[in-house]
């Protein structure tokens, strides 16, 4: 059965119109991450060992990075706001310690949101030391 538009239209640049249909997807696509060992950005299996070296990584070191493969990119370091993205993620699941951790590094690296994440990292600590 042949594929039928689901809309059409025209984009104007100027004088030129381009004619457009829109098609719905015949695949589902999905994103994979991949989750990266700090000290060589290496894979790292399910059970945290590094691929290369075959040390053993606690679940902190190899939150920070991984997704960078999947786009094509060179493993890097992620930005201050990758790191705020990670920790809201964690503080999702009520990682407390995990987003301090995170926040942490964030606040190593320096940027615009430092203000920000002092003042969300002070809320966090509080928090902590209500719940011990």
């Amino acid at each position: 059965m042949a594929a039928r538009a689901t809309s059409s239209g025209t984009i104007s640049f100027g004088l030129v119109s381009i004619p457009i249909k829109v098609y719905t997807a015949t695949q589902s696509k999905t994103v994979r991450f991949n989750m990266l060992h700090e000290k060589d950005r290496s894979r790292l299996k399910q059970h945290y060992t590094c691929t290369t070296c075959g040390e053993k990584v606690e679940r902190v070191l190899h939150d920070m990075a991984g997704w960078w493969i999947e786009r094509g990119w060179e493993p890097d370091w992620p930005s201050q706001i990758d790191l705020q993205m990670i920790a809201q993620a964690h503080a999702a699941r009520g990682e407390t310690r995990v987003t301090i951790e995170t926040l942490e590094l964030a606040l190593e690296q320096g940027g615009p949101m430092d203000a920000f994440i002092r003042s969300y990292l002070a809320q966090l600590r509080e928090q902590e030391a209500k719940s011990r």
